[in-house]
């Protein structure tokens, strides 16, 4: 199979999109208006998006527990204090950012004007702003405007802020002696309300899933954990029997110093989950190593995220016991004690890539933050040959780079093996995949599955590391792969 071929059936749709202007609706009523020109070749297409604030109101210093959401203007003042606040839904936008411009119409005349300043706390609503509560404001951006006439449409110049993912802003008083103000989305007159006028290149996704974007995304999504068993570097990397593994590997990221912690399996599962193998030195059941330490299922709970263990083959949830196919030492979650409770719920049998867990989270959109995948015995290729492991990864990475959840832009997936063997120093693969990582990125620095625990904790922003992550010798993944 040529490189690539594995996600084509979503090409004609992507370029058929591409040609056309669409509606799509957003939370609250609003719509972005995406235009494009038709793709004359294979060359990236520019498109354009308009952006309807999905929230806008102003604060006033002598009200300061009053709300002004529902107002039909945005008021900026310097006595008492009035203070604007707009804010535009990023997400919508794919792709990398190549010009952005702030619309405002004018409901006054003003001789001094106002400034414009970046807001990175998005969480703000109209219905709850209020000077009391307002959002922090950064130090002055450049962006301002000088005199202007009573319903003059200003252009604002805001492209820095928005290729930095920053979709929410203030306006403040340039020392005015008088009030002035702009439409609000309120307004009566559609035509007048504010405006974030979006200039990208959207995602190629023709080319594989990655490289689409330059730009890796301001926060990540998902992470997602794929794990397969006992196979050395050289058994994976450049062999017959695994196609679609070296395809991959050369159309993303391919780490080629990377290493698991020992042998046998159970160890390398431990260490990548909480940052130290935690004695254990066999394959022994959970009754064996209830293991009352942090993990990365607990860190990832305790930032208010939540996790999924899929595990193929397994006979229900958070099992205590290999089962057929299913085996407990490559499912790390049920060894810890202080998750049971969400052991119960959350570690699932995966299903198949036509139905069950794993692929409705992938395609309904609640896909959790964290995600580890075990394959089954066969599947991981412990018990059966490294090409049926080949193509089980071939039919789910379809399943994953065509999702829409992965066509966001803020998934990351790492695929790799638990052990190698002595010969190689237990040397193994690390193939990394998200839209920011560029096709063919290699990397020779020493990594290992603490590297993996630490990078997955900052892509979480999770500001803690378990155990050896926080080594000053363990180093992240992110800057190698473009991830951030």
């Amino acid at each position: 199979m040529g490189a690539h071929r594995w996600h084509d059936s979503g090409v004609i749709v992507v370029r058929l999109l591409m040609a056309l202007a669409v509606v799509v609706p957003l939370i609250g009523g609003g719509a972005v208006t995406r235009t494009s020109a038709a793709p004359t070749s294979d060359a990236a297409t520019t498109a354009v998006a308009t952006l309807i604030a999905t929230d806008d109101g102003y604060v006033d210093s002598s009200r300061p527990l009053k709300t002004f959401g529902a107002a039909d203007t945005l008021q900026v003042d310097a006595r008492p204090v009035l203070r604007s606040y707009v804010k535009f839904d990023l997400s919508v936008i794919e792709g990398t950012v190549t010009r952005a411009v702030l619309r405002l119409t004018a409901t006054s005349a003003s001789e001094v004007g106002f400034s414009v300043r970046e807001v990175s706390d998005s969480s703000w609503s109209e219905r709850t702003l209020r000077y009391a509560n307002a959002p922090v404001f950064s130090a002055p951006t450049g962006v301002r405007v000088g005199k202007f006439a009573s319903k003059q449409v200003i252009s604002l110049d805001v492209t820095a802020s928005v290729k930095a993912g920053i979709g929410s802003f203030a306006l403040l008083d340039r020392r005015s002696s008088a009030a002035l103000s702009v439409a609000s989305s309120e307004n009566r007159r559609p035509a007048a309300r504010p405006r974030l006028v979006v200039t990208h290149t959207p995602p190629d996704w023709s080319k594989g899933p990655c490289g689409v974007v330059s730009t890796p995304p301001r926060s990540v999504d998902h992470v997602i954990w794929i794990w397969m068993e006992n196979k050395p570097y050289s058994r994976i990397i450049g062999s017959s029997e695994a196609p679609f593994e070296n395809e991959l590997a050369a159309s993303c990221g391919l780490a080629t110093n990377y290493y698991g912690v020992s042998n046998p399996s159970l160890p390398n599962y431990i260490a990548a989950t909480s940052g130290s193998p935690q004695g254990v030195a066999d394959n022994n059941p959970p009754s064996s190593h209830p293991l009352d330490v942090p993990s990365i299922f607990s860190q990832v709970k305790a930032a208010g995220k939540t996790w999924r263990s899929y595990q193929e083959s397994a006979p229900g949830n958070c099992p205590l016991e290999s089962s057929g196919l299913y085996a407990v030492k490559h499912d790390p979650a049920p060894y810890y004690t202080g998750i049971r409770s969400d052991c119960a719920v959350w570690d699932v049998p995966m299903g198949t890539t036509e139905s069950g867990s794993f692929v409705e989270d992938l395609t309904g959109g609640t896909l959790p933050a964290f995600s580890f995948v075990t394959p089954d015995l066969c599947h991981d290729t412990h018990d059966c040959p490294i090409s049926t492991g080949d193509a089980w990864l071939r039919s789910w990475f379809e399943k994953i780079g065509t999702s829409s959840t992965y066509r966001q832009g803020r998934t990351v997936v790492f695929l790799t093996w638990d052990e190698g063997d002595q010969l190689e120093s237990n040397r193994v693969a690390l193939i990394v995949v998200s839209p920011s990582t560029p096709a063919g990125t290699q990397s020779g620095t020493v990594f290992g599955h603490y590297a993996l625990l630490k990078t997955t904790e900052q892509l979480l922003g999770i500001t803690t590391f378990l155990g050896r992550a926080g080594d000053a010798d363990t180093s992240s993944m992110v800057p190698a792969f473009n991830l951030g």
